[in-house]
């Protein structure tokens, strides 16, 4: 899974899934784990969210 292997966007894109319910149960601390990954690895999107 992209997610897993550090890509950026995968783990926002996922990250927001889990923050709208898309297909998972909705789960905040997943959100929230997903986006600070993803913002350590360059998405700016994700950084901006996790201010």
């Amino acid at each position: 899974m992209a997610a897993k292997q550090e890509d950026a966007n995968a783990q926002f894109t996922l990250g927001v899934m889990y923050l709208n319910g898309t297909g998972v149960k909705p789960n905040r601390r997943i959100v929230m784990e997903l986006l600070k990954k993803s913002c350590k690895n360059g998405n700016q999107e994700a950084c901006q969210i996790c201010e």
